[in-house]
């Protein structure tokens, strides 16, 4: 006899899960490298990740090229990250 039971679909928390996961180790990978982590210091961190689906938007304000460019491949390099939209400004005068 064939189930009485009626069909429901549960709503699934995993890529929500993921979400923040991702999220995590991305904000890991960018504070937690040597030459990124001074920015990491302040109250408000100047370098703002917004992770979506997998796709990682970094926002904000850093000192130089070469820290715009490390935190867009730290980013790049978390497993689960898609792409990556990098528009941190560098600070005028550096």
């Amino acid at each position: 006899m064939p189930d009485a039971t009626p069909s429901r679909t549960i709503p699934s928390i995993t890529s929500r899960n993921a979400g923040i996961a991702d999220s995590l180790a991305t904000y890991r990978s960018i504070y937690g490298f040597g030459a990124l982590s001074r920015y990491n210091w302040g109250p408000v961190p100047p370098i703002h990740i917004i992770v979506k689906n997998g796709n990682v938007t970094l926002a904000g304000v850093v000192a130089n090229e070469t820290d715009r460019d490390m935190a867009a491949l730290r980013a790049n390099g978390v497993s689960g990250v898609f792409s990556v939209n990098n528009s941190l400004k560098v600070e005028k005068g550096s």
